[in-house]
């Protein structure tokens, strides 16, 4: 490996906001972007995830696949650089794919995806003392062998998208001792039955209460209820049906604000959808900035993965491949607006997953070069590695106002390209 030097570069956007509505307090104008460090991996490797430490300290766990799992030291993020490796060695030669920290204990998911797919898994490790994890459980099965996206922890439980073979929910009560509990396939026949490349993989998730929201790529949204842990059931199912009449959607990734769910949908941008009747979702929003068609998937400006959100809850952060990253505010939740972009078109990078802690945020790029096939990936990257990016927010101060009888002609329109 090699760290790449560094040449800070500031990414500025200015969304300019009509006075057709009402103007809300604090609404977010602009949000700066400062590359402040980054490590480049010296061959065709990729990092798919990154952690800052959940418990405030200086360090940052990244899961990268063919690489495992590497322990950076942020103290300095300027000076970036590796202090430790996991390699997939230590987990059963599964790939590691993301990672889900709570306390001092981080979950890593294991099974690689790209291609053909790994078994599944999940490693428990003790990061009390961050500098010198410790390994508790491996847990694998070959029943299932498509892989594993994403892990999130609640109580109890890990919850893992299997890809093609949905979602398995284990039991990690005891680090030490992981035991699988059950496993739904959602409805793969539906919004209809897929072809070769359209079968639906179990890839981002969010859980509030009981319910587990799945993005299922090709089929759209599953709720799966899991009230019952050994028996969990499909309760409800959308797809935005205007963007499923254009192209084959891919409902990567989701966060989750009040009423509100944010996702990612690949070269389709990011919809916002009603689950405030999770058993009757409704489509509210759709932001297309790519004008998606099925003709432009493979080389297309940008591809939404990955989704995080502030604490507060008014900023959404999203990785979006060659375009890299992009900042929404919430305020209005029902029609984010883009008020950040950082983005160095057909460079040869491109962003797969991003992750927050204060004011910065960790970038993973995937570098596919090695098994680049024009027409059948969706970009090309030669560059993989991390990045650590420091954010600014810039609110407007004005208090509200009553809409106004003139009107005021902003070109270009702002929402140009949104359907």
């Amino acid at each position: 490996m090699k760290p790449v030097a560094l040449a800070s570069r500031l990414f500025i956007l200015v969304l300019l906001i009509g006075l057709s509505f009402p103007v809300r307090a604090q609404q977010i104008d602009t949000i700066l972007f400062e590359e402040v460090g980054a490590f480049e991996y010296s061959w065709v490797y990729s990092a798919l995830a990154g952690q800052f430490d959940a418990l405030g300290r200086p360090y940052l766990y990244s899961a990268n696949n063919e690489l495992g799992m590497i322990l950076y030291d942020v103290e300095d993020p300027s000076d970036l650089f590796p202090i430790d490796t996991f390699p997939n060695s230590l987990f059963g030669n599964l790939k590691v794919t993301n990672l889900f920290q709570e306390g001092q204990y981080l979950y890593l998911s294991l099974g690689g995806f790209p291609g053909a797919g790994q078994d599944v898994g999940l490693a428990t490790l003790d990061v009390t003392d961050p500098v010198s994890p410790v390994i508790l459980d491996v847990w694998k099965s070959s029943t299932f062998s498509e892989g594993v996206a994403i892990v999130v922890i609640e109580g109890s439980y890990a919850y893992l998208g299997g890809m093609e073979e949905g979602l398995l929910i284990l039991d990690v009560s005891d680090k030490e001792n992981i035991a699988f509990v059950s496993h739904i396939l959602p409805d793969p026949n539906w919004p209809q039955p897929p072809g070769p490349f359209s079968v639906p993989n179990a890839r981002g998730m969010a859980i509030r209460g009981d319910l587990v929201f799945v993005c299922y790529d090709a089929g759209g949204l599953r709720v799966i209820d899991v009230t019952d842990k050994e028996n969990p059931q499909e309760v409800s199912k959308y797809i935005n049906t205007e963007m499923n009449d254009i192209t084959q959607p891919a409902y990567n990734n989701i966060q989750l604000v009040g009423d509100y769910a944010y996702i990612g949908v690949d070269y389709c941008g990011l919809e916002v959808v009603d689950i405030s009747d999770p058993l009757d979702i409704q489509g509210v929003y759709w932001y297309n900035p790519w004008d998606c068609t099925p003709a432009i998937w493979s080389g297309n400006d940008g591809h939404v993965n990955e989704l995080v959100k502030t604490p507060e809850e008014d900023l959404l952060f999203v990785s979006a491949g060659d375009t890299e990253l992009m900042a929404f505010d919430l305020s209005d939740p029902a029609l984010p607006k883009k008020v950040g972009e950082m983005a160095m078109l057909e460079d040869s990078a491109a962003v797969w997953g991003v992750r927050l802690h204060e004011n910065y945020l960790v970038l993973s790029f995937i570098d596919n070069s090695g098994l680049w096939i024009p027409g059948l990936q969706p970009f090309y990257s030669d560059y993989g590695g991390i990045r650590i990016v420091e954010w600014q927010r810039f609110p407007s101060a004005v208090e509200e106002t009553p809409p106004t009888l003139s009107s005021l002609s902003i070109s270009p329109n702002p929402a140009s390209g949104i359907s």
